[in-house]
């Protein structure tokens, strides 16, 4: 890895004073593929709504995606090694996918399809059978300066790249016949350090990633090597794009696919939508609540995935069924013990990415307590769960805890979790990733005996540090 020296200056983050580039958000799973492709369609086509002057807010819904790519490949995208881009290309176009507007109710649940993507593969090769790239960077260069999509793909070592720091430029080559993650993303920016070529890409591991969820990657590190492995490109046309309202066949985001009639129709009447044409089949707004039950189906999935078909299934779509029924009545501490009573969890092997997204997702039931007591035992519930996670990097636990103390809205609640962070950062010797936020103390309050301890607490980790 490098430290960056220069940057371009024809971003694709603004057209006309306008942002194109999507917020980072959290994947959960190997969907990297399906964010990178809703990411460049969100802005194909807000750049399409621009060019008309007119505003665009568009976001996919990338559980619906997902959902629509394991009914089409027949395969959990879990378990799927196969040629994810282009079957995920296929279902877009061919079906759609829901989005909704941050700003504006959309009537009924529009399907946005992708009318046009247009591969770069090799067509010509060496001697010797390899490929020479058909693209140059001098060609991505003017794609980005003319504010066209690109999308790619490029070899990764899980650990060192989930830490690439704000400044560095990821620079990894997998060893012949070694093993490698694949991952995909949308390229939105371009530099040079040393006169090496790099391209700046939006990840999709939330803003905490890189460089506010941005990264960097060396040209010559970016796959050019097939039809699946290269550049892609994406745009709408006005005379293609379509939307559509009446997919009959795709149930409510939240529920999985095998959830009976009787548990749909309840999920419709609790969010009180009354569809009075027989003949369309109106889909649900994204919410919240979708968004929790997609991310408790997958902890199910992981929990059980080594065990027989028949038996899985049974016990996922249980879980799913009790996790509908606590989102229904409002119990978001039963939610969040759904989402972590597996003491195992941390010993699956799950990806550390992916551990944060569930735990951020759990963090966020705090805001949905209706009480200062349930709010308090979501919290220790995390911080239990956190004291139990090993084989991960401190700073997981920490990006967690300071999450959690941000959406807490009680004090006492805010004074525990200080006190968590404290005690967490101790036991993993990394009190110097908290030293600025202990440093400042402005507003904080002493007059009772807790609080006043944690003040002593941390003014004793940074006498500590100063030494």
């Amino acid at each position: 890895m490098a430290h960056i020296v220069t940057e371009s200056k024809h971003s694709l983050y603004e057209y006309d004073g306008q942002r194109l580039v999507p917020l980072p958000v959290y994947q959960i799973g190997p969907t990297c593929v399906l964010h990178a492709i809703s990411y460049g369609a969100q802005m194909a086509y807000r750049l399409k709504m621009f060019k008309l002057f007119r505003k665009s807010n568009l976001v996919f819904n990338v559980l619906h995606f997902l959902y629509l790519y394991e009914r089409e490949m027949m395969v959990r995208m879990l378990y799927d090694r196969s040629r994810r881009i282009k079957g995920a290309f296929r279902v877009i176009q061919e079906f759609g996918v829901e989005v909704q507007d941050l700003g504006v109710e959309l009537p009924g649940r529009p399907h946005l399809k992708l009318p046009h993507f247009k591969p770069f593969p090799p067509t010509m090769y060496t001697s010797a059978g390899l490929p020479i790239p058909p693209l140059k960077f001098d060609d991505i260069c003017r794609m980005i300066q003319k504010h066209e999509v690109v999308i790619g793909s490029f070899a990764t070592e899980r650990i060192h790249f989930n830490k690439l720091r704000e400044d560095e430029i990821y620079d990894f080559q997998p060893q012949p016949g070694s093993n490698f993650d694949t991952h995909c993303v949308l390229f939105v920016d371009y530099g040079y350090h040393e006169s090496r070529p790099y391209l700046k890409f939006l990840n999709s591991q939330g803003p905490e990633f890189g460089d506010a969820g941005c990264g960097r990657v060396y040209f010559d590190r970016i796959f050019q090597t097939d039809d699946e492995f290269c550049f892609h490109t994406m745009s709408f046309h006005d005379d293609q794009a379509s939307c559509s309202t009446s997919y009959s066949d795709v149930p409510p985001c939240g529920l999985p696919p095998a959830t009976s009639d009787s548990a749909a129709s309840q999920h419709l009447e609790s969010r009180n939508v009354v569809d009075s044409d027989p003949s369309t089949n109106r889909i649900l707004k994204m919410t919240e609540e979708d968004q929790i039950l997609g991310v408790v189906r997958f902890v199910a999935e992981l929990i059980w995935e080594d065990t027989e078909p028949t038996v899985s299934d049974a016990e996922i779509n249980k879980v799913c069924d009790d996790a509908h029924r606590h989102v229904l009545a409002g119990q978001w501490l039963d939610i969040a013990s759904l989402l972590l009573k597996s003491t195992d969890f941390f010993s699956l092997g799950v990806a550390e990415e992916d551990v944060e997204g569930v735990l951020a997702v759990t963090c966020s039931l705090v805001t949905k307590a209706a009480s200062e007591a349930e709010s308090m035992n979501i919290a220790k519930l995390i911080c239990d769960m956190l004291d139990q996670q090993t084989g991960y990097s401190p700073s997981l636990g920490l990006k967690i805890l300071f999450s959690l103390h941000s959406r807490i809205a009680y004090s006492q609640d805010k004074a525990f979790i200080h006190t968590k962070v404290l005690q967490y950062a101790a036991a993993c010797k990394a009190s110097k990733h908290i030293i600025k936020d202990l440093q400042n103390k402005d507003g904080w309050c002493t007059n009772n005996a807790e609080q006043r301890k944690l003040f002593l607490d941390v003014s004793g980790v940074l006498y500590d540090q100063k030494e």
